[in-house]
């Protein structure tokens, strides 16, 4: 392999954390995402010949996670759950503070978890890892105004519920 190929592969893998994630919102489970993301790694290195190097990888990668996902869905029909990991450092280890951490990421996961699965992914790409519009558009399979849109019911869907359970917290 030459090393602008190498180079560009050595960079897809090191968004392993990213494509892990991603998958992660179309499963809900940890070692289905895990399998979904090394399928799309495989499908990419068998493509290596054929893809153009001039272009970021990540795209192309998180293009094939949405379409092994929607695949395995449609063979099993079955409906993808997702919690969103918000492990985090705490700034205080309290046990008030902890116990209404545990609360905040509760109502947090459950109203995500409520959203639909390419709901739930715009939010992951967009919100979560900071990609930009078009790539995520692009990885999600619409059209950057379509992202915007779902974005912005996604966000408004996830207030509204967090807001039912905690009122003014909106």
């Amino acid at each position: 392999m030459n090393p602008a190929r190498r180079q560009a592969f050595d960079k897809a893998l090191d968004a392993w954390r990213v494509v892990y994630g991603f998958a992660r919102q179309f499963t809900g489970d940890a070692a289905a995402a895990e399998d979904l993301a090394q399928e799309a790694y495989l499908k990419l290195w068998a493509r290596e010949a054929e893809l153009d190097l001039e272009r970021p990888l990540l795209p192309l990668l998180l293009t094939t996670v949405r379409n092994l996902a929607r695949s395995r869905m449609r063979t099993q029909r079955a409906q993808a759950t997702d919690e969103l990991d918000l492990e985090s450092p705490l700034e205080s280890t309290s046990p008030l503070r902890l116990a209404g951490v545990a609360e905040e990421r509760g109502l947090v996961r459950e109203a995500l978890a409520a959203l639909p699965p390419h709901w739930r992914g715009a939010l992951f790409l967009v919100d979560g890892i900071d990609l930009g519009y078009r790539d995520a558009a692009q990885a999600l399979g619409m059209t950057e105004d379509v992202l915007r849109v779902t974005l912005h019911r996604a966000r408004q869907r996830v207030r509204e519920r967090i807001g039912r359970v905690v009122p003014g917290a909106e």
